[in-house]
């Protein structure tokens, strides 16, 4: 959900920045046998994406389908769009997730298309997973992300693992801290003292959810 505290990590990763966040549109949702299909018409791939874009002249189709393999659920969206008349946009999601010797697992997989004068692609891996240690609820997250184009002029990799703890401190009170670590080949994170190609960048931060 677009609220950190309703994830299982406060942060997300480097590739979010290139998915979409909300829609404006009509969409379609039924059950098709053991899956739930959705089909809708959205203005552009996000609200006010572009600065001077007008979005109610640019329509998006977006499409999602849920089932169950075995186990495991996996759920499967995707978005075609058009930016200013220039660039067509493609962008598909999918999403596997259930049990791995008893512990939860899921994973995330992300491709971004846009094919303009020049084509640029983002492909994203994401893997997920969560256990307890004393008091203490984790939740892990590792991610790579290979953009070509899409949110840099440079042809970067990223890795990064995002390690959340939180902590009840009262009833409805909890205690989250988080630990995240990128690692580029490029320095897109302008913190490059070596004056080398590759950056790394590491965040600690803290929050305190209220659910009253």
């Amino acid at each position: 959900v677009l609220e950190p505290w309703g994830n299982g990590n406060i942060s997300r990763s480097y590739g979010w920045q290139a998915q979409p966040i909300n829609h404006d549109g009509v969409t379609v949702s039924t059950a098709v046998g053991d899956a739930d299909l959705t089909l809708g018409v959205v203005n552009n791939f996000t609200v006010a994406d572009t600065v001077g874009n007008d979005a109610d002249d640019e329509m998006g189709f977006i499409a999602a389908l849920g089932t169950s393999v075995g186990d495991w659920s996996l759920n499967l969206s995707g978005i075609v769009t058009e930016e200013a008349d220039t660039t067509d946009i493609t962008m598909g999601n999918l999403i596997l997730s259930g049990e791995l010797g008893g512990m939860p697992l899921a994973i995330e997989a992300n491709y971004r298309e846009d094919d303009a004068t020049t084509k640029t692609e983002m492909t994203g891996i994401a893997l997920y997973t969560s256990t307890s240690i004393g008091g203490a609820d984790l939740d892990l997250r590792f991610d790579f992300i290979d953009d070509e184009g899409i949110t840099t002029s440079a042809d970067t990799e990223v890795w990064a693992v995002t390690v959340t703890a939180s902590w009840a401190l009262a009833d409805g009170v909890d205690l989250r801290l988080e630990y995240r670590h990128d690692d580029a080949d490029d320095a897109i994170f302008n913190d490059d003292s070596s004056g080398g190609t590759d950056d790394a960048l590491d965040t600690v931060q803290a929050q305190l959810v209220w659910n009253p």
